[in-house]
């Protein structure tokens, strides 16, 4: 630390003592620079703030070019294009530059002066960008600035415009593509329903309500084929005590079951009587129970008759059937 002070202190000390001529080389070259200032023409800035969708603009420019959204990028293509050969001959002709110049070189020359004096900024706030021009004139400054906004305006409209047609064509087709679309699912949908008129929700009744409405028909059906097959094996059942034929010949001189007997009467009204409940009744029901127990009772009766005439009649002659037995074939026809 004593080194470095010391150090300074001899600094200090030798600008002291060389003082004077560094003072004098001071004022000399203060005076060149102020005669050279004095004798440099007046440069006037003119700038101007636009406010610029990128997305928009620089789309067709960057069409098919994979780059990041850089705004050092976005300023130097904006830059490129607004300050291309075909804008700035449009400025100069705007702001009557062009009429400085005789020819070709000459206008080279103007064309590069104006890209060289002009630039293009991006402020802080995005998608503001900042255009400035610097010339001796004011008034030209001025009005190339305001024609570098007229051209980019221009130039941006037209493609908005461009953009615009694009876009409505594109949206014209995609309508007319999905009308056609529309219109062929509409026809499926219609030859669908016309195919299956009786089976479409709305025709009466929905597809499950169809559906419940057929099962319990089937439910009913079902239940009256077990009813009416109850009914057949009941007069199955009876048939099989039934006689195709009942009665006998006068003449003929008979016994056994064929020998005709009082009871016979009473026996086929009790059977008939007790058929006519078995229809409308269960073998439990207390009439038919009723009717059976007296039917037991004639035929035994009948029976014990019968022996007894066995006994009495040993022989007899063949008997032939007077008629058939009516209850017998009301069964068969049931």
């Amino acid at each position: 630390m004593q080194e470095l002070l010391v150090q300074i202190f001899s600094y200090i000390r030798g600008i002291w003592l060389r003082r004077w001529p560094m003072l004098l080389t001071a004022w000399i070259v203060c005076g060149v620079g102020w005669v050279v200032v004095l004798k440099m023409p007046d440069q006037y800035e003119s700038s101007a703030k636009v406010y610029v969708d990128t997305k928009s603009v620089l789309q067709p420019l960057l069409r098919g070019i994979a780059i990041q959204g850089d705004i050092n990028q976005q300023v130097a293509l904006m830059s490129r294009t607004l300050f291309s050969r075909p804008n700035l001959e449009k400025v100069a002709r705007m702001t009557d530059l062009d009429l400085q110049v005789s020819n070709d070189a000459q206008m080279d020359q103007l064309l590069a002066s104006m890209k060289n004096n002009a630039t293009m900024s991006a402020a802080r706030r995005q998608n503001i960008f900042t255009i400035t021009f610097v010339n001796e004139d004011p008034e030209v400054a001025k009005k190339v600035v305001q024609a570098f906004l007229t051209v980019f305006v221009e130039s941006s409209l037209g493609s908005s415009r461009k953009d615009s047609n694009v876009a409505q064509r594109f949206l014209d087709e995609q309508i007319k593509e999905y009308e056609a679309r529309l219109d062929e699912a509409e026809n499926k949908v219609k030859l669908f329903k016309q195919e299956n008129i009786g089976l479409m929700p709305g025709s009466g009744a929905d597809y499950f309500s169809r559906l419940e409405q057929q099962k319990g028909k089937l439910k009913f059906e079902k239940d009256r084929l077990e009813e009416l097959q109850n009914s057949r094996d009941e007069l199955s059942r009876q048939m099989q005590k039934e006689k195709p034929t009942i009665g006998l010949s006068p003449t003929a001189n008979i016994f056994g079951d064929g020998v005709a007997h009082p009871l016979d009467a009473r026996i086929l009204d009790t059977e008939a009587r007790l058929d006519e409940l078995l229809l409308q009744y269960t073998d439990k029901h207390p009439d038919v129970i009723a009717l059976k127990e007296v039917l037991v009772k004639l035929t035994e009766q009948r029976a014990m008759d019968l022996e007894k005439a066995k006994e009495e009649i040993p022989e007899v002659a063949d008997a032939t059937p007077l008629q058939q037995n009516p209850v017998y074939q009301q069964l068969k026809i049931a």
